[in-house]
């Protein structure tokens, strides 16, 4: 497969960068390289389809974006500026600077016979920098990001990319599509009045708030380093975030679970793969995208061994939250009866996790199935965990079940498949 190259044991993307394109990148840079993450061969040919496919996507919108004559001048004027030994400064730029560089510049473009109109005019900073619009600069951010999202799924792209979306485009609502560079702290100030009057009258978590000004941020942060602007994000975004109240879902009793949640009586009409859900979170306590991403061809469901489980694992078109998420869970009780009858995974809800969690979040409260209105689905995964607590399992099983970080010096493997069922079975539910 061509750009796949070997270093070590793992195989990298390196594609040469074409002529037309090297004034995207820096002077020294000749070749696009980056690590495919993976030593197979077969899942690096795929990882390397995607890369190059969304590398040409990138060059092709910067070939049509060259198309406007302000921008191509201003590329070509910043070329023939860098021949004549300068780095290219509007001419309002050149005049803020010491008198030694004015004066240079000023003998370059004079005593040169050779000099042509057009390199005097760039010395001199006539060409002005092209307008940079922040919408614009997100657009060439999630291409940026683009090779950095390769074993995420679809859905998961989608996720990475929506609340970046829908941060420019509050900012643009409120402020309008600046240029970049004109970005002001007012501006920013001028936003975060209009998120605090939302969250007054809407009673909304500042959270949402704070996540848009990170993401503003980064935004802002690329088109200063990938474009070389003159842009103070650190000053324009100083103080910005509102004080944040401490949530968590608060946990189901563990019999309000076997008597409410999981009674056939009360999940009459719930679809089958919904239903069995509940069974399968309960007695795993794994996220709900870890369970409905479960596929069973690649050997993630095993119920033909002694101790039957799932294996949590990412793929090329997978990503888990944390690295500690990789992890093999024994399954019994109420999560072993479930996946009895889910043998070959969810069917329906494969890869869906927001479209399952909507569709039960919603069952749920309109059969009044939640104690409370900050209980959800997601609160099995913390009673979970305070089950698993009260039998008191070594520290070190209990993060292994949950995904969680071990935070001391780990040796060897973990904890095997028996020693993870044997703390299972202390608290798990007794399904017929």
């Amino acid at each position: 497969m061509p750009y796949v190259i070997k270093i070590n044991r793992k195989y990298s993307f390196k594609r040469r960068i074409p002529k037309q394109f090297k004034h995207l990148y820096p002077e020294y840079q000749s070749f696009v390289k980056t690590s495919l993450s993976t030593d197979s061969k077969e899942i690096a040919e795929k990882r390397s389809q995607l890369l190059n496919a969304r590398l040409e996507e990138i060059w092709h919108q910067a070939a049509l974006n060259n198309d406007n004559d302000i921008e191509s001048d201003y590329v070509e004027a910043v070329k023939r500026c860098r021949l004549s030994g300068f780095n290219y400064r509007t001419s309002e730029d050149i005049s803020r600077k010491d008198i030694e560089e004015i004066v240079a510049r000023i003998i370059s473009a004079k005593d040169s016979n050779e000099t042509s109109p057009d390199q005097i005019r760039s010395i001199l900073g006539f060409h002005e920098a092209p307008s940079y619009p922040i919408s614009q600069a997100l657009q060439d951010h999630i291409a940026f990001e683009m090779p950095n999202l390769l074993n995420k799924s679809e859905n998961q792209v989608r996720k990475w990319k929506n609340p970046r979306s829908k941060a420019i485009n509050n900012f643009v609502a409120v402020c309008g599509d600046l240029d970049v560079e004109k970005i002001t702290r007012q501006d920013m100030l001028k936003i975060r009045e209009w998120w605090h009057d939302r969250i007054k009258r809407k009673n909304m978590s500042a959270n949402s708030a704070n996540k848009d000004f990170g993401y503003i941020s980064q935004t802002l942060a690329y088109a200063r380093d990938d474009k070389n602007l003159k842009i103070e994000v650190a000053v324009i975004m100083a103080k910005l975030r509102f004080t944040e109240k401490e949530s968590t879902r608060p946990p189901f009793k563990a019999s309000y679970i076997k008597e409410t949640l999981l009674s056939d009586s009360n999940l009459n009409g719930l679809n089958e793969e919904c239903r069995l859900f509940l069974y399968a979170m309960a007695d795993t306590g794994a996220r709900p995208s870890e369970l409905v991403g479960l596929n069973a061809k690649n050997g993630d469901i095993r119920l033909d061994c002694d101790i039957p489980f799932i294996y949590i694992r990412p793929d090329y078109k997978k990503e888990l939250k944390t690295a500690q998420s990789e992890r093999q869970i024994p399954l019994v009780g109420a999560s072993l009866y479930a996946f009895k009858q889910l043998s070959n995974g969810f069917d329906h809800y494969y890869r869906k996790s927001d479209q399952l969690s909507a569709t039960l979040n919603k069952f749920l409260k309109e059969r009044n199935l939640l104690p409370t209105k900050e209980h959800c689905v997601y609160s099995l995964r913390h009673s979970f965990e305070d089950r698993l607590t009260v039998v008191e399992p070594p520290e070190k099983v209990q993060a292994a079940l949950m995904g969680h970080k071990y935070h001391r010096e780990r040796y060897g493997k973990g904890p095997t498949l028996e020693q993870k069922k044997k703390w299972l079975e202390m608290m798990c539910f007794d399904i017929q």
